[in-house]
């Protein structure tokens, strides 16, 4: 009920354009219904982003670099947060995170390959039963990135930077 409250307040009260800054699904999942209801009657336009960087950028001003980077780190937090609710550290993803935080956040796929090889061997060696070490470690990076195809929609953590390096995402 409280969203349906808040949302028909908004539409009664709000005379302007509207940027909501949420990562609720909510308000991106029915965008452009609430975007045409939104318009309807008073002409306002309304946009969802998903930081107050992108908010203010919106607005054709640029955002503090301070702010820029706090938000960044909170974002990460976040979805590593809920990654975490329903992951153990020896998952793959974790392991993949923990070798790029070794090798300072970013590194071409050998170097990963290599460092993800060194945990494995020392923390979970039952995961060298896994013939296709590096396959797996190409497809977690892609399902926990925004920027491949095979992206899970959910846990955004690791981003392409070019072809054969990835990193930890700071967005």
């Amino acid at each position: 009920c409280g969203d349906e409250i808040i949302w028909e307040t908004l539409l009664e009260c709000c005379d302007d354009n509207l940027i909501i800054v949420s990562r609720y699904s909510t308000f991106n999942t029915n965008y452009n219904f609430l975007k045409d209801e939104f318009k309807k009657d008073k002409n306002r336009i309304l946009k969802v982003v998903d930081s107050i960087t992108k908010a203010i950028e919106l607005n054709q001003e640029h955002p503090p670099k301070e702010l820029e980077l706090v938000e960044s780190d909170l974002i990460l937090e976040s979805n590593l947060q809920e990654y975490g609710q329903i992951q153990d550290d020896s998952n793959w993803a974790n392991i993949i995170y923990n070798a790029l935080i070794k090798l300072r956040n970013e590194a071409k796929l050998e170097d990963i390959y290599r460092e993800v090889r060194k945990i494995i061997e020392e923390k979970y060696p039952e995961k060298l039963k896994n013939k296709e070490i590096e396959a797996t470690i190409r497809g977690m990076l892609q399902r926990y990135s925004s920027d491949s195809k095979h992206f899970n929609g959910k846990t955004d953590v690791f981003t392409n930077l070019k072809k054969g390096t990835w990193g930890i995402r700071k967005n």
